[in-house]
């Protein structure tokens, strides 16, 4: 008896399993709505930033545009990202829905307001244009 023989058979060779699917499909779909934060950017000079409710933030750029990453859906209705300066005048978008969103600068911190309604996503992303 060999070592595969103990393994299960796949009902479908060359196939991938339908879990995959519904994985892969899925990042199909976030790509769609956030993918310009991804593809052709690079990291902004500040790559990186977990804020006070363990949000992962990470910060790409291309051209004059930033990409805000959050890495999860914030709970609250204010973000705060410190040492975080966008550029005087850079307009915001809540990129899913393309709504305005307003911030401001508090010292050395950026304090953004949020949208009321943000749909459960692994991420979100803000757009920051000059």
């Amino acid at each position: 008896m060999d070592a595969t023989s103990s393994l299960p058979s796949l009902a479908h060779e060359n196939s991938i399993p339908d879990v995959q699917i519904k994985s892969l499909r899925g990042l199909g779909k976030w790509l769609d709505i956030y993918g310009e934060a991804i593809f052709d950017t690079r990291p902004w000079h500040l790559a990186e930033e977990k804020i006070d409710e363990d949000l992962q933030v990470r910060f790409t750029q291309s051209g004059d545009t930033l990409y805000v990453t959050l890495l999860g859906t914030p709970s609250g209705e204010l973000l705060t990202l410190t040492d975080f300066n966008p550029g005087e005048g850079s307009d915001a978008l809540w990129l899913a829905t393309s709504e305005p969103l307003h911030w401001s600068l508090d010292n050395d911190a950026c304090e953004i307001q949020l949208p009321g309604f943000r749909e459960d996503s692994p991420a979100h992303v803000i757009k920051f244009t000059q």
